[in-house]
């Protein structure tokens, strides 16, 4: 799957994990080393999120149902805990800095483009 912004149908990642069940929400980005340029991590159900346990800094995008941005987190460092957010529905997590070098904004509407290739998972 790819994210990209609904009306300029610019790239925003190229490459999403989904985490979608108990298992893989709780266990998220902490064991990863690292996210390239073009990789989320798309986890859903979720509201808030944690660094726990994670190696680096990350972006986080709340969205709701309609994957519209209701609100943002830069640079989110390790061992740190996200404000609840009501009116969020899933959560993107990108490296840090994508948020600004993608130009994501509260109010922007997202798309998950499926792609006919489609890898699961972020090494």
């Amino acid at each position: 799957m790819e994210l990209i912004d609904q009306q300029t149908q610019t790239n925003i990642a190229s490459k999403i994990c989904t985490s979608y069940n108990f298992i893989t929400r709780l266990k998220g980005l902490m064991f990863v080393s690292d996210l390239a340029e073009d990789e989320a991590m798309h986890i859903k159900p979720c509201h808030s999120v944690h660094t726990c346990f994670m190696r680096f800094p990350i972006d986080v995008v709340y969205v709701n149902e309609q994957l519209e941005v209701v609100a943002m987190e830069q640079n989110m460092k390790p061992f740190r805990f996200g404000k609840p957010q009501s009116r969020a529905h899933s959560v993107f997590e990108f490296k840090a800095g994508t948020i600004q070098n993608k130009d994501v904004y509260v109010g922007q509407k997202l798309l998950l483009k499926q792609e006919e290739s489609e890898e699961h998972g972020i090494a």
